[in-house]
């Protein structure tokens, strides 16, 4: 277990002790594919972020996340779904169309709609704790984009346009 956190530190240049409730999701993600495909500039800015709000109050950070734990934990179970479908379905010899019907757009809805817009959901409700605006109705994807663009820039840099044409079954007009 400490060989485990010792290359968890190393890798995301964590100084501190590790909550044990999240040493298996960094590790998958460091470890296991597509989990690896992270982006390091995204963890960044989300941890450079998070820390500027834990240093101007603490207490304030810890039970503003304490409160949008559901929806980071959710995010997490929703991306475990999505990675398991693509396990399941990624080696089976489709053709590529029709795997981009059966199986990629779905999921790129889902990672949008579930994975991105809970742990949107969390940042929003910790940032909603240091604002002096009330953003806790701000729950569709384009409501809440722009309130953590000002913070979150790189992790809020999708095309929503995609997911709508996707959504709505009109990707042609999207691309």
């Amino acid at each position: 277990m400490d060989e485990i956190v010792k290359k968890i530190q190393n890798t995301l240049n964590i100084n501190h002790d590790i909550p044990t409730s999240l040493l298996g999701i960094l590790n998958n993600m460091m470890t296991n594919e597509p989990h690896n495909y992270w982006s390091r500039e995204v963890m960044e800015e989300v941890c450079d972020g998070l820390s500027k709000y834990y240093e101007k109050d603490a207490n304030k950070f810890l039970e503003s996340f304490f409160s949008a734990q559901e929806h980071f934990f959710a995010a997490i179970n929703s991306y475990n779904a999505v990675i398991e479908i693509y396990s399941e379905l990624n080696d089976i010899s489709y053709e590529e169309g029709l795997k981009t019907k059966i199986y990629r757009n779905p999921i790129y809805t889902q990672i949008c709609e579930d994975c991105l817009m809970n742990f949107y959901r969390c940042l929003r409700d910790i940032i909603n704790e240091y604002s002096d605006k009330n953003y806790s109705k701000q729950n569709t994807l384009g409501a809440v984009l722009p309130v953590l663009q000002k913070k979150f820039p790189k992790v809020v840099s999708i095309d929503i346009n995609i997911r709508n044409a996707i959504s709505h079954g009109n990707i042609a007009s999207a691309l």
